[in-house]
């Protein structure tokens, strides 16, 4: 959106970034020509000879923005304010500054790294500033010895203490996903990338359903089929005790996620966050929500959300309605006999790792083990996971 509203030469532009120093050098890239200008020098615009001119607002706030659009006008200058703090209908919001992929291979070729490194490092880098590109390289040729993309999705994730964005590792010793979630992952894949059209892009699923049916972990199995770091939002350190810290926190985050497309982020037990049940907190959470609606809803970032819910009555609909998630899937328990063969997949993948006996007379101790749910309607997930684990404790004992 950045550079649409440069080629458009709207007259007034804001764009957010925390690389303040770099943030001339991307924006040159752009319009092949532009100048720092101090804040006090704005209603002077006719005395420069560049047409982009780029003000670092810091903790200024701009007065006078009718005036200084006209002006703008008048001898057709593009204003570019690097962080504004408050939005204003004259001012064109366009998100955060984005670094071409041209100038990250530009900006570390330089720095001396290897160009075919870098070409494979474009995907999980995306979103980054240039200052953190060339932090995050060295600290990863420090640490591992060598720049993949794994290594810098570790020192990513690293940074996010204190931001309510938690990194999930996706391995899994064993999952049997919904075939609803496999299809929805096999069908999406393909266009969760940054050529898709935004409407066109998979933005995520609302997945419900009794506890222990595997919904949270869903998020690790999709982020690993596809490629890609998972997170999670810890809504205890979102919500703050000031009055509009919870709201600057949440667009912080909602930031921060953009910043590390492509991934997915699970929001678990949604229904928890958004009633937190105390009266107080109700106007902090409403304009909470009111952020991440308007955010599911405007988002191009290849950012898939996974929201979880045990009672999905208890959500407003126009958090999971069409155009801001794609589908609502539901997650039950097993049937019984569903429920061994889920026992027998886990088993044998468990006897793998620690050479467990595979005979019939195993496949007859889980189905004995197994009496205890016999008479349930259902079973879920977590059951079968709990007699088949303590089932290997056993083995191992007596190995």
């Amino acid at each position: 959106m950045f550079e649409l509203a440069l080629k458009a030469k709207l007259p007034l532009i804001t764009v957010s970034t925390t690389d303040v120093v770099n943030a001339p050098i991307v924006i040159d890239y752009y319009v092949m020509g532009c100048k720092l200008i101090e804040v006090t020098h704005m209603h002077k615009l006719n005395h420069f000879e560049e047409e982009y001119l780029v003000v670092d607002v810091g903790r200024y706030e701009i007065k006078k923005i009718p005036e200084l659009y006209n002006t703008a006008m008048k001898f057709k200058k593009v204003v570019i304010f690097l962080n504004m703090k408050k939005d204003h209908p004259m001012v064109f919001n366009a998100g955060s500054l984005p670094i071409p992929d041209k100038l990250i291979m530009q900006e570390l070729g330089n720095s001396g790294f290897d160009l075919g490194d870098i070409k494979n490092l474009l995907p999980v880098l995306t979103g980054m500033t240039l200052f953190d590109i060339g932090t995050a390289a060295r600290l990863a040729i420090s640490k591992f010895g060598e720049l993949t993309p794994n290594g810098i999705a570790s020192i990513k994730s690293a940074t996010f203490n204190g931001t309510g964005l938690v990194s999930i590792d996706t391995t899994q010793d064993f999952y049997l996903p919904d075939p609803k979630l496999e299809k929805y992952i096999a069908d999406e894949q393909l266009f969760f990338t940054k050529n898709t059209p935004a409407p066109f892009k998979p933005r995520g699923l609302m997945i419900h359903g009794t506890p222990g049916t595997g919904k949270s972990q869903s998020v690790k199995y999709l982020a690993h089929a596809w490629g890609i770091p998972a997170f999670r939002v810890e809504w205890s350190m979102v919500m703050g005790k000031y009055v509009g810290q919870s709201e600057n926190r949440m667009a912080s985050l909602l930031q921060l996620l953009d910043s590390q497309a492509p991934c997915a982020v699970l929001l678990d037990e949604i229904e928890k966050a958004l009633n937190p049940g105390e009266s107080s907190s109700h106007d902090v959470t409403s304009r909470l929500l009111s952020q991440l609606l308007w955010w599911l809803q405007e988002h191009t970032s290849e950012v898939l959300v996974i929201m979880t819910s045990n009672n999905l009555k208890a959500l407003p609909q126009e958090l999971y309605r069409p155009g801001r998630l794609d589908k609502v899937l539901s997650f039950g328990g097993l049937s019984w006999v569903e429920a061994f063969d889920f026992a027998v997949q886990m088993f044998k993948v468990y006897s793998d790792v620690y050479d467990l006996d595979k005979n019939l007379l195993t496949l007859r101790m889980i189905e004995k083990d197994m009496d205890s749910v016999h008479g349930q309607t259902t079973i879920s997930h977590s059951e079968i996971c709990g007699i088949v684990k303590a089932l290997i404790k056993k083995q191992l004992k007596e190995v």
